[in-house]
């Protein structure tokens, strides 16, 4: 295969290699594009692959050299859900706030934010020293005021900043609230943020297929009442 002929006085060098795609063009043929890092500068290459040997062994041989490509646009974020600001001191906001500072740092129950029959595991150690509220946000303005009737299931976006000996930790949690007995509880730790244009039904009880089935890290040991 041929290699790159560096000019006379010039020295190549590259500091990192990353595969950043992949595709399959055939059976056993595949295109993976990597990103290579030289200093300040990053070149992207699609490399041609192909199976070597026994199917499945899992070995691959590179089949010629190299095509430079363009490296992947930069796209716009997406507008998030939650524009409605929580007001600090709300019942809203500080249950959001006294769960998240209680499941980060380990100190106080978290357990006691939860709605009945919902389960949540520990952080692994170690934990973080302290958490810093920064900003509680939903998608609904008509939950932000005094609790609401039992029922009714608020989502609700936070951002903290989790510190720890070795540094200050930038983290949004995506919570889903139900009101109960004239409290907030944590219904579920959504795995991601609720898309732009979601909608949802609003009523007396919560679905808890819908409450529960997001939020992967809980276990429901009965119906959120």
């Amino acid at each position: 295969m041929d290699l790159p002929e560096p000019r006379e006085g010039a020295q190549l060098s590259v500091d990192r290699v990353v595969a950043v795609h992949s595709a399959q063009l055939s059976d056993g043929a595949w295109s993976v594009t990597v990103a290579v890092q030289s200093g300040e500068q990053v070149r992207y290459f699609a490399v041609p692959l192909v199976a070597s040997g026994d199917s499945g062994s899992g070995a691959f041989v590179v089949a010629a050299a190299p095509a430079r490509m363009p490296g992947p646009q930069a796209m716009r974020a997406p507008g998030s859900a939650y524009g409605v600001p929580v007001p600090e001191g709300s019942e809203l906001a500080s249950t959001a706030s006294e769960f998240l500072t209680a499941y980060l740092t380990g100190v106080g129950e978290k357990d006691r934010y939860l709605a009945p029959g919902v389960r949540l595991a520990p952080l692994d150690a170690p934990r973080y020293e302290r958490v810093e509220v920064e900003q509680v946000s939903t998608d609904d303005a008509a939950v932000k005021g005094p609790v609401p009737k039992n029922g009714t299931v608020a989502r609700v976006q936070v951002r903290v900043r989790a510190v720890d000996a070795e540094a200050d930790w930038p983290l949004v949690y995506s919570l889903r609230m139900s009101a109960r007995d004239g409290r907030w509880e944590i219904a579920s730790v959504d795995t991601g943020p609720k898309p732009v244009g979601h909608t949802r039904a609003r009523g007396a009880n919560v679905d808890r297929s819908a409450v529960l089935g997001a939020g992967r890290p809980l276990r429901a040991a009965g119906g959120v009442r």
